[in-house]
């Protein structure tokens, strides 16, 4: 049998990474007895010429086994049981520590720890403005759903017409948060209008001036070269509110010639892009634009809102199929 308490040495390192660095450090490993261990790292500075002030830290076994799996990961991430767990087998082996053997042979056969169950969205409550990059920039930002789930809070990306489920993250990261599909209900859907309509009441409207082309934010974000910052500065003279960009011209000959422009740069008329006529409404239609009227003849107003979960009948992809002005 082994002693109730009982230290040893689970891993010795050293950076050398950079001018200077000398740093090195030892993690020792203290079995307290039964389910309680203690961890203590000791080591140097970074110029590696003082001590540094000792940390520690009480676990237990399942806490202490994902501590040094996540660590082993950062050290040699194609393998599931790095040197630090090697070494605790190892103690376990000589303890007869057969529930903490079993564990780590479940990390090897990637059977531990088992996968937390598939998160349910309970709630949409609000939207929040993001980036589409992992190195956040201004010009990359488009709307995501705020979600509450049975495992806190997260993210929804803005549905589409054409799909019944909809990509759901974790936290606020798109980029390293986990990550599922979810269905989406009637329920769903109907609070993510709700949140959209108070967010667009206190938005900027898109009226139809003339001939005004509609566009997609995030389809300006994902797919315009510079994303939004660089589409704004191409097209100075256009308006927005977090999800649609327009563009007004008197000129259909106009209106074609930036249609092209916007084909050749990412964004197809009929997929990412309306376009909307003063008097008559919907020119050319777009799945998540809804044009909508608030006036009557002799002088209607249209609008243009968004709705990511408006499938548009009759779509023309071609701006030349648009009537003359």
């Amino acid at each position: 049998m082994v002693k109730d308490s009982y230290e040893f040495v689970i891993f010795e390192g050293e950076l050398t990474d950079a001018p200077g660095r000398m740093e090195s450090w030892t993690e020792w490993l203290t079995h307290l007895g039964a389910d309680d261990w203690q961890l203590t790292i000791v080591g140097t500075d970074f110029s590696g010429d003082q001590e540094a002030e000792p940390e520690s830290e009480r676990f237990t076994t399942e806490k202490l086994l994902m501590w040094l799996q996540e660590r082993d990961s950062e050290d040699e991430p194609n393998r599931r049981v790095g040197s630090r767990l090697r070494a605790l087998r190892a103690y376990g082996w000589e303890a007869q520590l057969v529930g903490l053997l079993k564990l780590i042979e479940g990390i090897r056969r990637g059977r531990w720890p088992p996968k937390p169950p598939r998160p349910k969205v309970t709630a949409v409550s609000g939207i929040a403005l993001l980036a589409t990059a992992p190195n956040p920039r201004a010009e990359h930002v488009q709307p995501y759903l705020q979600i509450e789930t049975t495992r806190g809070s997260g993210i929804m990306a803005m549905p589409s017409p054409d799909s019944g489920f909809v990509q759901c993250w974790l936290g606020e990261n798109p980029f390293w948060a986990e990550s599922w599909k979810c269905r989406l209900t009637k329920s769903l859907a109907s609070q993510i209008r709700a949140r959209i309509a108070e967010r667009l009441g206190r938005e900027p409207v898109i009226e139809i001036r003339f001939l005004t082309i509609v566009i997609i934010a995030a389809s300006v974000a994902s797919a315009y070269p510079g994303g939004t910052h660089q589409f704004s500065q191409d097209y100075p003279w256009s308006f927005q509110n977090p999800f649609l960009y327009a563009i007004t011209t008197m000129s259909s000959e106009e209106l074609d010639e930036i249609l092209e422009r916007m084909r050749q740069s990412g964004l197809i008329p009929g997929q990412d892009v309306a376009v909307g006529e003063m008097m008559h409404g919907e020119w050319i239609a777009c799945s998540g634009i809804r044009f909508a009227c608030r006036g009557e003849l002799p002088f209607p107003k249209w609008f243009a809102t968004y709705d990511p979960m408006y499938a548009a009948t009759g779509v023309q992809s071609d701006a030349a199929q648009a009537p003359s002005a």
